[in-house]
């Protein structure tokens, strides 16, 4: 996208590239066709940290692809209003090998990619498509499944790695998803800081973990995707979704990164087991 974008073509870029609707609030915010003509704009902003998220497909034999039954789509074990994890989705079908998706993000130059514990529990196989559609197997290095935080060595991308920032109240920015060679951009506010007790990522015991409520649409196969806030740095990840209140998710605080970007190992870590 060069800086003398015109309005017609932010349009038309908007429609290829997202099927939400951060991309139409970027040009209500520029009110003329330059917003890419301020070097730090925004939109220069999530495009330029868009190229450190990767889209991440996950593989288990004995699931296909659906939607677990403990999700946020289902509220038979939501816990105080959220649901405990959702995110590449999977449900049992005996003897089907299933795929799931989930994203992650490149936390440093040597292709360490931050994710949800919950999108690589279990699985088999793991790749990940970069924001050219290159794709690569990766493995994990450290999982924290009390946290719902996983570290995967991945490719190098050539790209800068996102900058960790500790979020605040009242924040406005995006959170990056994946998608086969394309980043979707989901608008976001972040109400507030939060403290949330929850189960691990198999339902059980009793853990707490530095939260974020936000105000933002996300959906089944979001899991993983960064929250940046308007500078392009992490402020935290998504996790989940509201089951009573529409349009309300929820993210682990990138407080809670260094459960898994200390301590880990290179050869790799169990992936841990299937959520049933």
């Amino acid at each position: 996208m060069s800086k003398n974008t015109s309005l017609f073509e932010l349009f038309e870029y908007c429609k290829i590239t997202s099927k939400h609707m951060s991309c139409w609030i970027f040009i209500l915010l520029s009110g003329v066709s330059n917003t890419y003509a301020n070097p730090g704009s925004l939109a220069d902003i999530v495009e330029e940290s868009s190229k450190a998220v990767v889209q991440i497909q996950t593989k288990r034999e004995g699931y296909q692809s659906g939607i677990p039954p403990y999700d946020a789509f289902n509220q038979k074990k939501r816990h105080r209003g959220y649901s405990p994890h959702f995110g590449q989705e999977h449900s049992p079908n005996r003897g089907a090998p299933g795929m799931g998706i989930g994203s992650g993000f490149l936390i440093s130059a040597d292709g360490l990619i931050v994710t949800n514990a919950h999108v690589i529990a279990g699985t088999e196989k793991l790749e990940v498509i970069d924001f050219n559609g290159g794709r690569s197997t990766t493995y994990p290095i450290n999982a924290d499944f009390k946290t719902d935080l996983a570290l995967l060595k991945g490719p190098d991308l050539a790209v800068t790695p996102l900058q960790v920032a500790e979020p605040k109240e009242n924040q406005r920015g995006s959170i990056l998803v994946g998608s086969q060679g394309l980043v979707e951009t989901i608008p976001v506010t972040l109400l507030r800081l939060l403290n949330i007790v929850i189960a691990d990522i198999y339902g059980e015991g009793k853990h707490t973990r530095s939260g974020l409520e936000l105000s933002a649409d996300v959906a089944a196969g979001d899991s993983g995707g960064p929250i940046i806030n308007a500078k392009g740095q992490v402020i935290g990840l998504v996790f989940s979704r509201s089951t009573i209140q529409s349009e309300i998710s929820y993210g682990i605080s990138s407080t809670e990164f260094l459960a898994v970007t200390q301590g880990y190992d290179l050869s790799g870590v169990s992936t841990g087991k299937c959520r049933d």
